[in-house]
């Protein structure tokens, strides 16, 4: 809809838009489809949060399905959605991690991520109170969090980082995310929506939703929401939110270079100059002295990129990645 030329990037393939390319542009940051020439946008729906194709350009964060267009929608949240339910799509998730990665450990390196993720679970209203963070064997950046406080993240999202700060921010991303209950309740309504509508398995239709959940995301608004959560966390320990924006910088130079490893992460997320830009207008309008604290050194030593080339083990299931952290 900028009318930017494509390039870069190649597209993603999910099981939810079968058939479907899917891009993102990147100086928009808009999600697309290009069908016989005529781009569709791909947005998530401001009150399921489901995503779909949609051939308006205008207010793509504010544009609803049909379904809650036409008051079809039975709109689920933490606060209506039975705890069981909740439960049961964590489980799933569980399920399809177990199926279909494999994980590293290092019990030190471990003990190190949940603590960093428990001090800023802390300072977050509504966070797992003792999550856990777990090692996925992917050298590609992928993160998830589960309401239960389930951590995950790929090798290759930690090898991205470059401090501590930079780990609180990731890792303050995702318990946003598992405060609010987004991984449950977009696999619910996503897998809910998909056994209406074919003839599958349902173990089938549970893991395809999983996979496409890591895939598209929930959406730029909570996204954003997300980092906003992050970033107060962050300032709220004290570290200097200059090495998230260095972070994202770092970012956008990958997915100007193409390279290969940033296309989920490019597609699921916006944009890191988006992210960027909206964490400096935040900061630029607090009164107080962002903190200083970076702890590149305590960070190389516990999870740096040495380390991760000579420390780590690797377990096929996910229950002996718990057990052995």
């Amino acid at each position: 809809c900028c009318e930017e030329p494509w390039g870069g990037l190649p597209h993603a393939d999910t099981r939810y838009f079968p058939d479907v390319p899917l891009r993102r542009c990147r100086r928009c940051g808009s999600r697309f489809v290009a069908e016989a020439g005529q781009p569709r946008l791909l947005v998530s729906c401001a009150e399921c949060s489901l995503p779909f194709l949609s051939d308006r350009y205008d207010h793509p964060t504010e544009q609803r399905c049909d379904d809650c267009a036409h008051g079809k929608s039975n709109q689920l949240s933490e606060a209506n959605c039975d705890p069981d339910l909740i439960q049961a799509a964590e489980d799933e998730v569980r399920t399809a991690l177990d199926e279909d990665c494999s994980f590293l450990v290092s019990p030190p390196m471990a003990q190190y991520l949940s603590r960093v993720a428990r001090s800023v679970a802390r300072v977050m209203k509504g966070a797992p109170s003792e999550p856990t963070v777990i090692l996925i064997d992917d050298p590609g950046i992928r993160t998830l969090a589960l309401p239960s406080g389930l951590v995950a993240i790929s090798v290759g999202a930690l090898a991205s980082l470059e401090d501590e700060s930079e780990l609180a921010f990731m890792l303050g991303h995702e318990l946003a995310h598992a405060a609010r209950g987004d991984a449950a309740l977009r696999l619910i309504g996503q897998g809910l929506f998909t056994l209406a509508r074919t003839e599958e398995s349902v173990g089938d239709v549970w893991r395809a939703a999983v996979e496409d959940m890591l895939a598209l995301g929930y959406g730029r608004r909570r996204e954003l929401d997300a980092d906003d959560r992050a970033m107060e966390a962050i300032l709220e320990l004290g570290f200097d939110p200059s090495s998230v924006l260095r972070w994202l910088n770092r970012l956008e130079g990958r997915i100007s270079d193409a390279d290969p490893q940033m296309r989920s992460y490019f597609l699921s997320h916006p944009t890191p100059s988006q992210r960027h830009r909206r964490i400096r207008q935040t900061l630029s309008t607090r009164v107080d002295a962002p903190g200083s604290r970076i702890n590149r050194e305590v960070f190389r030593r516990a999870a740096g990129r040495e380390v991760l080339s000579t420390v780590l083990q690797r377990v096929d299931r996910l229950r002996d990645a718990i057990e052995q952290r």
